[in-house]
Order: C-alpha cells, then structure tokens, then sequence
C-alpha cells in the first residue's frame, strides 16, 4: 500500500521560500546543500536541484548545457528569478571577482600565511630561499608577497 500521492513539484517549490521585504530575494527556507547556503529541491523523489536552478527553469525554461545559474543578488539561498541570471563558469568566476567575493588571504582554504606574515616578509632583506625556508613555503610564495602579485589586500 504506498502513501498519498505526492504535490506536484511547483506548487511545493512556490511553498518553500519567503520574500525578504528589504531585499527582495526570496529566502529559500527549507533543506540547503551543506555548508554553501544554497537551497535544495527534490523535484521527484531523489531527484535534488538547487532551488535557484529550479526557480530559473520554472521562470525561464531549461538551462543551456555548460550554463551556471548566478546570483545578482550574491545571496545564495535566493529564489527570486530576477535575482538570477545565466552565465558560464567563467562568467561566474569574474562576477566573484568584480564583486570582492573570493576567498583570499588566511580565508582561502590553503593559505599557509596570514595577514600578519606579509608586512614581515615584505620587508625582510634576507634570500628568499631563507625566508621561504622560515615561513614553511616555496622561494615562489615569497616572491610572489614581495612584488605584490599575491597578498594584494594587505
């Protein structure tokens, strides 16, 4: 004996966010995608989307092969199809980028160096073999603080 049949997937989507009266976006209040913030829609059942790339399709149709779904808003749980447009990953990667979203500096997930190291080494006048040795990075690493090519909000 199976259960009740389940409600279609647009009225349940149209359920499951709420607008946000200062922004605009409409918040995504239900399950997201791990730590990322970005909401998830089970369109069928074990067949997840993100909310956003659901809320394009119901707004604008299919999504282009090789086409990410971005936010102009830069809120990812936002559902608001006016928030969202169609772009590369490139195009996406840029948008981040213009917009100083990026991970950089101690936040970035590799990062040996903090903030607090780059004045130091900057002004350092020993090789730079000596100070990479140090600070536990390459001889590449430090050139790349001291000519500014790395580190550049600091």
């Amino acid at each position: 004996m199976s259960g009740p049949k389940p409600q279609p997937a647009e009225p349940r989507f149209h359920q499951k966010y709420m607008a946000d009266p200062n922004s605009v976006c409409w918040l995504w209040t239900e399950a997201l995608f791990s730590e990322n913030g970005y909401g998830a829609f089970y369109r069928k059942r074990r067949e997840k989307i993100g909310a956003h790339r659901f809320a394009w399709i119901l707004a604008n149709g299919p999504i282009p092969d090789g086409m990410e779904v971005c936010h102009k808003c830069d809120v990812p749980s936002c559902v608001n199809p006016a928030h969202l447009f169609l772009g590369s990953a490139f195009d996406n990667a840029a948008d981040k980028v213009a917009k100083d979203r990026q991970s950089k500096g101690s936040r970035h997930g590799m990062a040996i160096l903090t903030e607090l190291n780059i004045p130091d080494i900057r002004s350092d006048n020993r090789s730079l073999p000596e100070i990479a040795r140090d600070y536990g990075v390459t001889l590449y690493a430090i050139w790349r603080v001291k000519h500014r090519k790395t580190w550049k909000h600091v």
